[in-house]
């Protein structure tokens, strides 16, 4: 395609040139062409770009240079690299940690040299960045073939199959009436049986929601089409967006206008002094107290942004109580938190209708299980100070815990 002038990975030609066909081929292909520099040179001739680079990914092709040609080619030398995935595609990522390690190594660090500091931010940042450092070290990731049988299709299924399989290759060799009658025998004997091991293994994934609800939750999303991924959003203007970082964008925008940021023309008037008849004591925190709030986390529960999963957190619960302690007093001395703390990982959640429409999701949040910890400490003890002052009465028991239970 000597006559096509190429800019900005697309092709441009006259409408009559063969070449168009080719082109339009391109562009509903979503190819995008990388060689910006002619590649061939000959005597005489006008240098054209004949060497071309196609991808549908261009982030993944990286340092493309022009070398000169090898021996008497007129086409210069393209070398370029490609981003590739090292896992292949039917292998699952599995990853083992050894908390056993992980408790023995934590024993060992000597926690009160890394709260030295007076900063709350400085503090956390040397746990954080100590704790995840343990966990690297003695976490382990494999890769092992994915399963290719359901998990239903168990030894007795298969023989079923077997012979059901077996009666029709009989059938089909004698054509023989006794032999079609045994063959649908087996069929029916086939399907009551996979019908009744499925519906089996259905209600025991049902029964089991609490205490796996990892595996409960696979199993809707499996079989519910409205769970998928977003491949693309159609905002307003009928613009299509279709990477994924134009559709976080766009996410991100409509999700911010769901919170309404109010502006003060001029500060609040002064609280007037009163004199308080039961005013609420100091919040004591305390690593026994700590400690028992670790010990009762989710560890199916996703982390935050801080990197630390609850699962971690709950086998080394005993080792990390006290300088999470520790940084819960510094924390509430200082009237800070860390910045892991007030943020979020915010996931799309679809709600209905047009699945294309980015109106029509909403976001979840997954903040930090540390600050959660905390957050539930500051929470029990205001409900208990207003409970035992009586300033909860019958009228409002929707607040009190026992109303939940």
């Amino acid at each position: 395609m000597p006559d096509v002038i190429w800019a900005d990975g697309y092709g441009f030609t006259t409408p009559n040139n063969p070449a168009q066909t080719t082109l339009n081929s391109v562009v509903n292909l979503a190819l995008t062409q990388l060689i910006d520099q002619p590649t061939r040179y000959r005597d005489g001739q006008n240098p054209t770009a004949l060497d071309l680079v196609f991808t549908n990914s261009p982030n993944t092709v990286m340092s493309i240079k022009y070398l000169p040609a090898i021996g008497s080619s007129d086409h210069n030398c393209v070398i370029f690299s490609v981003l590739v995935s090292t896992r292949p595609t039917n292998m699952k990522k599995r990853s083992y940690t050894d908390y056993d390690k992980i408790r023995e190594h934590l024993s060992e660090v000597d926690w009160q040299s890394l709260n030295v500091s007076d900063n709350v931010d400085d503090s956390w940042f040397k746990f954080k960045s100590c704790f995840l450092a343990v966990e690297k070290q003695f976490t382990s990731i494999t890769y092992t073939e994915k399963t290719r049988t359901l998990p239903f299709l168990t030894k007795e299924v298969r023989e079923g199959i077997k012979s059901k399989n077996k009666a029709w290759k009989k059938y089909k060799k004698s054509k023989r009436e006794n032999h079609l009658a045994d063959f649908k025998k087996c069929c029916n004997k086939s399907r009551n049986l996979t019908r009744k091991i499925i519906i089996d293994y259905k209600v025991n994934i049902a029964l089991s929601a609490k205490t796996n609800p990892k595996k409960f939750w696979k199993n809707v999303s499996s079989s519910n089409p409205n769970r998928r991924r977003i491949c693309q959003l159609i905002r307003s203007d009928a613009t299509v967006l279709d990477s994924p970082t134009d559709i976080a964008n766009c996410l991100n925008a409509v999700f911010a206008t769901n919170f309404s940021h109010s502006v003060l023309v001029s500060p609040p008037p002064p609280f007037p002094k009163r004199n308080h008849v039961h005013e609420m004591p100091s919040v004591v925190i305390d690593a026994d107290d700590v400690l028992k709030r670790l010990n009762k986390l989710d560890p199916n529960k996703a982390w935050g942004p801080d990197g630390i999963h609850p699962r971690l957190l709950k086998e080394a619960s005993a080792l990390v109580a006290m300088p999470l302690a520790d940084i819960f007093k510094m924390s509430l001395k200082m009237m800070m938190v860390p910045a892991d703390w007030k943020s979020a990982n915010i996931v799309s959640i679809f709600k209905r209708g047009d699945k294309n429409n980015p109106e029509n999701n909403r976001p979840i949040s997954l903040t930090s299980a540390i600050s959660k910890l905390l957050d539930s400490i500051f929470n029990d003890a205001i409900i208990n100070h207003l409970e035992k002052k009586w300033f909860i009465v019958e009228i409002s028991t929707w607040f009190q815990k026992e109303s939940f239970h």
